[in-house]
């Protein structure tokens, strides 16, 4: 299973995963495959990248609407949310060795 990352936002404790089926959302909400979200999140992220990959692994994979998504980003600032964005894919897409920086971090 994939390790989700949980951080507290406006008073709620919320978990973010990047499930099969939050890739899948994304992809279809941005229009690139995931590997390519995760190279350009990394070199040129835009903040509908970063408010459809949220929203995509908001509610422990669930998804939310764009609208929340957009309100979660807001809540966070964008610089907090490309950096929690990248402790989610981190816990994705671990190293070789499974070295994420930790399942279920809390921020």
């Amino acid at each position: 299973m994939i390790s989700g990352v949980t951080q507290e936002i406006g008073g709620a404790t919320l978990v973010f995963r990047m499930t099969t089926g939050a890739m899948m959302r994304a992809e279809s909400r941005l229009g690139l495959g995931v590997v390519q979200l995760i190279a350009r999140m990394q070199s040129d992220p835009s903040v509908t990248m970063i408010v459809g990959l949220l929203g995509a692994c908001a509610d422990d994979g669930k998804g939310v609407p764009e609208e929340r998504a957009a309100e979660l980003v807001d809540a966070l600032g964008f610089k907090a949310a490309v950096e929690l964005l990248g402790r989610v894919m981190e816990q994705a897409f671990p190293d070789p060795e499974g070295n994420a920086a930790g399942a279920d971090q809390t921020a």
